[in-house]
């Protein structure tokens, strides 16, 4: 109920704020990882060489998230340097602080 809920295990009462965003503590939550999960989408996409502009394919229905998962998750970062530098773990390359 801390978190929201008015029972142990049942949605919100239809009507309630919190029937459709499920409490303030996942509101907050889903505000905290948005920051990661775009910074990682975008480190995946300039390891294949591809633009952050590719997020914007989020806004489109129903494709838009399976137009940026293919090749961020399936397909695997060039293996050679790109215009982004060069992949991450390569040997004699000097590490960022």
């Amino acid at each position: 109920m801390a978190f929201g809920y008015p029972g142990p295990f049942g949605p919100g009462t239809p009507g309630t704020e919190y029937a459709v965003t499920g409490g303030p503590f996942e509101v907050w939550t889903s505000i905290a990882m948005a920051v990661p999960m775009i910074s990682s989408t975008v480190a995946r996409l300039h390891d294949r060489g591809l633009s952050a502009r590719w997020l914007w394919w989020w806004f489109v229905p129903m494709i838009g998230f399976l137009v940026t998962f293919v090749p961020s998750a399936l397909w695997a970062g060039h293996p050679g340097p790109n215009r982004y530098g060069p992949p991450p773990g390569v040997p004699g390359e000097p590490v960022a602080a």
